[in-house]
């Protein structure tokens, strides 16, 4: 087994803009990733925080930083096992989530 990629589209909660993905590599291994990708978020709503859901446990994934002109990214590696994981959320300074989304395995 080659591990498995489980994706979340990431949308704007409530009158939230922006969008993005989640990305989760559920490796056999036992080194599972998480890279979360997002653009058209207000800068002044700033920083903002990626989460990783698993049950009813959020697991911080970090803070987005800049990766190419109007795209904010955070990835980060784990030594726990991924494959559970519900939901990808973004939240702004304030701890508002402004974009979720449901984890799905991403079909070949």
């Amino acid at each position: 087994d080659d591990g498995r990629i489980l994706s979340a589209e990431l949308v704007g909660v409530g009158d939230a803009v922006g969008g993005g993905r989640g990305i989760l590599f559920d490796s056999p291994g036992g080194r599972d990733w998480a890279l979360v990708i997002a653009g058209g978020l207000p800068s002044e709503n700033g920083p903002y925080l990626a989460y990783l859901t698993t049950g009813g446990k959020r697991q911080r994934l970090g803070r987005l930083s800049p990766s190419s002109p109007g795209e904010l990214a955070v990835y980060r590696i784990f030594s726990t096992d991924v494959s559970g994981a519900h939901w990808v959320s973004v939240r702004d300074r304030t701890g508002e989530t402004v974009l979720r989304g449901g984890v799905t395995a991403r079909r070949g």
